[in-house]
C-alpha cells in the first residue's frame, strides 16, 4: 500500500479540546509531517473534498473547514491561491463555530491576501485583551509599519507569557525592533 489517510481525534471523543490545545496539536502534527517531507517520504496532502465530505463535531455541528485548512498548510508554496483558500475556509469555519484562536488565525490569512493594514483593522476589532496571542499577532502586524506600537504589543504578550521559552521569543522580537 502506497497511500494512507490519517485521521486525528481527541483521545476522549466526548471531551472538547480547547482552541489552544488544538493549536498545539496542529503545530505538532505539521512539524511531524514536515519531518516526513524532509525525508522525501511525504507524497502529498489533500483536504477532504467539499462536495461530499463532512466533519461532525461533538454537538452535531457539521463543517469541513479544519481539514481543508490543514491541507493548505501542508503546501510549502506561499501562493495567492493557498492563502485565498485558507481565508475562505476560516470564513466558513467561523460562521459555523467561532473561536478566538480561529479568528486570530484567520487574521494571518487575511494578512497574506490583503496586507497588514487591513489585517490590523480586523485584528483590533477582535479586542481579545486577555489573550497573549492577540498581542503577539498585533506586534507582528505592526512590525515595519509602526514599530512603537509593535513594541507595545510584544511587551504585553511578554508579560502574559507563561513560560520562559515563550518569553524568550517575545524578547527576541523586541530586540529586533
Amino acid at each position: 500500500m502506497d497511500e494512507y489517510m490519517l485521521i486525528f481525534r481527541h483521545q476522549n471523543g466526548k471531551e472538547v479540546a480547547s482552541p489552544e490545545q488544538i493549536e498545539i496539536w496542529m503545530k505538532q502534527t505539521m512539524d511531524w509531517i514536515g519531518g516526513i517531507a524532509a525525508q522525501n517520504k511525504f507524497v502529498r496532502g489533500e483536504g477532504l473534498y467539499f462536495e461530499d465530505a463532512r466533519v461532525v463535531w461533538h454537538n452535531n455541528v457539521v463543517t469541513n473547514g479544519p481539514f481543508g485548512i490543514a491541507y493548505w498548510h501542508t503546501q510549502k508554496a506561499d501562493t495567492k491561491e493557498k492563502w485565498d483558500n485558507v481565508l475562505q475556509l476560516y470564513n466558513r469555519l467561523l460562521q459555523v463555530r467561532y473561536t478566538p484562536i480561529a479568528a486570530l488565525n484567520r487574521t494571518i490569512a487575511l494578512t497574506k491576501v490583503y496586507g497588514k493594514q487591513q489585517a490590523i483593522q480586523e485584528a483590533e476589532k477582535l479586542n481579545l485583551k486577555n489573550n497573549r496571542f492577540y498581542f503577539s499577532l498585533l506586534g507582528e502586524l505592526y512590525s515595519g509599519i509602526d514599530n512603537v506600537k509593535a513594541k507595545e504589543h510584544f511587551s504585553v504578550a511578554l508579560q502574559m507569557a507563561p513560560t520562559t521559552d515563550e518569553k524568550n521569543v517575545y524578547l527576541q522580537k523586541l530586540s529586533c525592533l
